[in-house]
């Protein structure tokens, strides 16, 4: 028996939900960074208060019964036990608007679908939101606190249409958004003199002019909801390899960005958070090796001879691309990137920047902050 066209696509779309949901670990090794971020300062004031006071007590020779080791234990239990109570604390999601970019991204997708359960009223934006399966299958998969608008940073006649109706559906009692979240993200893969301008271009196009005007559009609905803006940034920002330049340069830029919007919106009370996810969340997990091939042979066929003929070989080029190949065969556990996000979203007293790598990845962007260059060079490259 011949299954109904309208059955074989809700079975479609149901495969499609098993993928995209695979996409979460059932046992992650999440690293808790965004705790040890936390408590680093506190616990470090706490043994400079300890030195201090054991030495302003020395001076008057007063005595006292704990040594300035016990004077730091007591400091820290005190500071730990106030941090995490103020670390947990949340907001109600009800009543509360979120708008999330780039919906096409599984990354972006997935957030969605966890906000709609948590009980945020949100806004899916999609490049083009006609015959897009991706819509269709958000729509269905969640519930009718879920709307989806057509953002394309590309057209600012949109994006104020989009920005009308996100202010008229609004949920009941809210001034504004609680949370914008940039997720509409590109990468430009290769060598600087590799890439073809309308490579580049797209990068910096829907990376840095496209996060900049989308937030410069709904930047007042944010403020009327004295909400957060958070921008999707990479850990490549710190760790510096071959055939990213143009990835790490974008991740410098947004992180640059958000630290100068932070200093503007302080006065409005709208907080600006950087999450500085790992490898996977930043992008690269998306990438199959059809479009690494075809990206490879469009760099080809754009360089002029001279250049061909420095690099000697189209073997060579293709090995350099090949390298970020073995991103396409993993699995990807994007389970730390999604809980930081939320927690982004959620969390009453958010840190300005989040932090979730992997060990490998933690260790690496030490290594390139506190360590001279050439250290790191030798390790990594």
């Amino acid at each position: 028996m011949q299954v109904p066209s309208y059955e074989r696509r809700r079975l479609s779309l149901r495969h499609e939900s098993l993928r995209r949901g695979s996409i979460v670990a059932p046992i992650s090794k999440e690293v808790p960074w965004d705790i040890f971020d936390r408590l680093f300062l506190p616990l470090l004031y706490c043994h400079a208060v300890a030195i201090i006071f054991s030495a302003v007590l020395g001076f008057f020779e007063i005595q006292f019964a704990f040594s300035t080791f016990g004077i730091f234990i007591l400091l820290a239990i005190a500071t730990v036990t106030l941090t995490l109570f103020y670390h947990n604390l949340k907001v109600s999601a009800s009543g509360k608007a979120v708008l999330v970019t780039g919906c096409e991204n599984p990354l972006a997708w997935y957030l969605c679908k966890k906000l709609d359960e948590i009980g945020f009223t949100v806004f899916a934006g999609f490049k083009n939101v006609a015959e897009n399966a991706d819509a269709e299958l958000l729509t269905e998969e969640c519930s009718a606190r879920v709307r989806i608008v057509q953002i394309d940073a590309s057209s600012d006649s949109q994006m104020q249409e989009a920005a009308k109706f996100i202010e008229n559906n609004l949920p009941d009692g809210a001034n504004g958004l609680w949370a914008l979240l940039h997720c509409d993200q590109w990468n430009a893969i290769g060598e600087l003199e590799w890439i073809p301008p309308q490579v580049l271009k797209k990068a910096l196009d829907t990376n840095i002019v496209g996060t900049v005007r989308i937030t410069q559009i709904f930047l007042p609905i944010v403020r009327r909801g004295k909400g957060r803006i958070i921008y999707l940034s990479s850990a490549m920002s710190k760790i510096y390899n071959p055939v990213r330049g143009i990835q790490t340069s974008i991740s410098n830029a947004i992180e640059s960005l958000a630290l100068c919007l932070r200093a503007e919106m302080r006065r409005h009370g709208v907080q600006v958070i950087v999450v500085a996810a790992g490898e996977f969340a930043s992008g690269t997990a998306w990438l199959d090796n059809e479009e690494l091939c075809d990206q490879a042979k469009l760099m080809w066929k754009n360089m002029n001879d001279s250049l061909r003929f420095e690099i000697a070989d189209e073997k060579y080029f293709e090995f350099t691309i090949r390298q970020l190949e073995r991103y396409t065969k993993v699995t990807a556990d994007l389970t730390p990137a999604i809980h930081t996000i939320i927690d982004a979203i959620q969390k009453a007293f958010p840190l300005p920047r989040y932090t979730p790598i992997t060990r490998e990845e933690k260790l690496k962007t030490l290594v390139a902050d506190y360590m001279p260059y050439a250290v790191y060079d030798v390790l990594y490259n």
